[in-house]
């Protein structure tokens, strides 16, 4: 999943999804509009707040591919499925520069850009046993199931670039539905966002290389030759 997110929220009429809609139309994707709530507190220990939102999807009939608008951030996702990132993840890459691209006309500015992988991987037993060690060795009475169902084990905050480069916030996490269950897939999340003090003009200017790098780092890790080295265990 790729993200680009509008440095202010968009006006979403009909005029505007009109337009958008001409310009999609070449992707000969099925649009639809829906509408969703952004559910907030109005104060602590107030009322929530429902703050309704419209939004626009351009999508295969399967969802194997799929365009989302809101105000506030542009969602492309796209499903596959492979052993090897490195041909998926350079195609939608391409993909995701080819609707960019086709969306510059609107003139937008973005505040944050970010690219996601959400990985469900078959492990071996002796992969699962290793994976039930490391994580039973936090201890605190759960099991190994409850501490396996979402872990973040990386966080990295990369502010070794200049200033007119991107930062970058990386996290790595993986979770379980039941670790001690053969059959239970290993759910590997990789996501890359950059900063939010970064400089709305380089990201506008830069988010391709932001994207291209990003999906470098996700490649080397999903293709590291076992789920060890993924983990680090």
């Amino acid at each position: 999943r790729s993200t680009l997110f509008p440095q202010s929220p968009i006006q979403m009429d009909e005029k505007w999804i009109a337009r958008l809609n001409s310009i999609m139309s070449k992707f000969e994707l099925v649009p639809s509009v829906g509408t969703t709530y952004n559910i907030s507190m109005e104060q602590p220990g107030g009322n929530p707040k429902f703050d309704q939102l419209h939004f626009i999807n351009f999508k295969k009939f399967d969802d194997s591919f799929k365009i989302t608008f809101l105000p506030d951030r542009f969602d492309i996702e796209k499903k596959v499925s492979s052993i090897s990132m490195l041909d998926p993840i350079g195609d939608f890459l391409k993909n995701v520069e080819e609707i960019w691209s086709s969306i510059k006309c609107l003139e937008l500015t973005y505040c944050r850009v970010a690219l996601a992988l959400i990985a469900e991987m078959k492990i071996s037993n002796e992969e699962r046993d290793d994976i039930i060690t490391k994580i039973t060795q936090r201890g605190d009475g759960r099991t190994a199931t409850e501490l396996s169902q979402r872990i973040v084990y990386k966080t990295d905050y990369n502010t070794e670039y200049p200033a007119d480069i991107i930062k970058t916030n990386e996290v790595q996490e993986f979770g379980c539905d039941n670790i001690s269950d053969n059959d239970s897939l290993l759910k590997i999340g990789l996501d890359y966002n950059s900063s939010m003090d970064n400089n709305t003009e380089i990201i506008s200017r830069q988010y391709i290389h932001f994207l291209t790098e990003a999906a470098r780092r996700i490649t080397t890790i999903m293709d590291a030759g076992n789920i060890r080295n993924i983990l680090g265990i």
